[in-house]
């Protein structure tokens, strides 16, 4: 295929257009909603959450890129058949020199899932203990567990920025209202630690509702991951600068309302995006990613994802309130608790280390450091006076009540 190359040509992926003509008729067909009524008319991707669309063709349109620069893909061929078990071993190959281990498994899976649901009527069962031999070899690149830092820390700092943004020292109205945003970004996130796609697509109104003195935040199964609604109240401490930023620094943003003549007409009359760029245009989720962990390397040193304000938010759960533990599965969205577990064990270890250094520090003769976290040596949070401050300490405590008495009322 004769292919203009972008950025590094040997990993780039053809776009669904660039796709032989076979392929992309059985990429369609799987995809088609059909007739209910009728048997094999219903693709078995017809199900898949955009999201999930564009991974796949991603992934797979990298699968296609490695078979043409190989001189592997013949377009007259039969697509059902490009896929053996050699060319999966080559392909497999090539990805463990440019990628970690966890990568290439998730790239496999990923091949998997879109061939089952192109192909349905192969074999496809001699993929499988392929993939489970590469989920054994299977290490994370980078050890999050260093990288963890306490909930009420990252409340603490979107606190502080919006805090700055309305000081002396906050900068001209517009870099005002952008860092007010930053600031009450890393807030909401850290009460409520939605993943990264649900919370950059928050639309006030929609998902963002006012019930009676209570911000909550809502998304339909149809919009999570894992199919599974969620309805969360955010803590009320977070009422004033919502409805500040909404007010004001949001409406900033739109650079119509800076007095700008080209761009966007939008004044914020139509677009009900929470999270805007500094065009006034509504944020992407990569966008949402490089503010949060821009910010979050500026302040502890490496960056906090919006995945790992998760860890950092069910870390917290399990080592403050371990009574509670299971409450984090519902703060994430989780639908076993399973999925939770392994945070109530990791933060068993860091309970663990905590304990043993006061006892060499009692065999020591000395006091041991109250608070001290294990893995990162950060100081715990010293007593604050303010209410916002002292809610940013008992703010877990508050989420696991809000949480239990949201149980009650569904049993009674």
């Amino acid at each position: 295929m004769n292919i203009q190359f972008s950025k590094d040509p040997s990993r780039r992926a053809l776009k669904p257009g660039e796709w032989p003509a076979a392929d992309r008729e059985a990429w369609e067909k799987a995809r088609m909603r059909g007739d209910v009524l009728v048997l094999g008319s219903v693709g078995r991707a017809s199900h898949w959450k955009s999201s999930s669309v564009q991974t796949f063709e991603k992934a797979y349109g990298q699968f296609l890129g490695f078979l043409d620069r190989r001189g592997l893909l013949d377009e007259s061929a039969d697509p059902s058949r490009r896929l053996t078990p050699e060319v999966l071993g080559q392909y497999i190959g090539w990805r463990r020199s440019i990628n970690e281990s966890v990568t290439v498994l998730s790239q496999v899976r990923l091949l998997d899932m879109g061939i089952n649901a192109m192909f349905p009527h192969n074999d496809w069962l001699w993929v499988r203990p392929v993939i489970q031999n590469l989920s054994y070899l299977a290490k994370p690149s980078r050890e999050k567990r260093v990288k963890i830092v306490p909930i009420q820390e990252l409340l603490h700092l979107g606190f502080e920025l919006m805090t700055k943004a309305e000081g002396p020292n906050g900068g001209t109205v517009f870099n005002r209202a952008l860092l007010y945003r930053d600031g009450l970004m890393i807030a909401m996130l850290a009460a409520r630690p939605f993943r990264e796609a649900n919370f950059a697509s928050i639309v006030i109104g929609q998902h963002l509702i006012k019930r009676g003195q209570t911000y909550w935040v809502c998304f339909s199964g149809s919009e999570t991951k894992n199919h599974q609604p969620i309805e969360l109240p955010l803590p009320e401490v977070l009422n004033t600068d919502i409805e500040r930023y909404c007010s004001q620094h949001r409406l900033i943003l739109f650079p119509r309302n800076r007095g700008w003549t080209e761009g966007s007409p939008e004044t914020g009359a139509t677009c009900g995006n929470l999270w805007l760029s500094s065009r006034g245009n509504p944020m992407p989720a990569n966008t949402v990613y490089e503010r949060l962990t821009t910010i979050t390397r500026s302040k502890f040193g490496h960056s906090i994802t919006p995945h790992l304000f998760r860890d950092c938010a069910a870390t917290s759960i399990a080592i403050d309130d371990p009574a509670h533990v299971r409450i984090a599965g519902k703060l994430l969205g989780h639908s076993r608790f399973r999925t939770t577990e392994r945070y109530y064990i990791q933060a068993q270890s860091f309970e663990a280390s905590r304990k043993y250094q006061r006892v060499i520090a009692t065999k020591r003769g000395k006091e041991a450091p109250q608070g001290t976290h294990p893995e990162s040596c950060l100081p715990a949070e010293t007593a604050m006076n303010t209410d916002r401050q002292q809610t940013e300490c008992s703010f877990l405590e508050n989420a696991v009540e809000e949480s239990l008495e949201k149980d009650a009322l569904a049993l009674s």
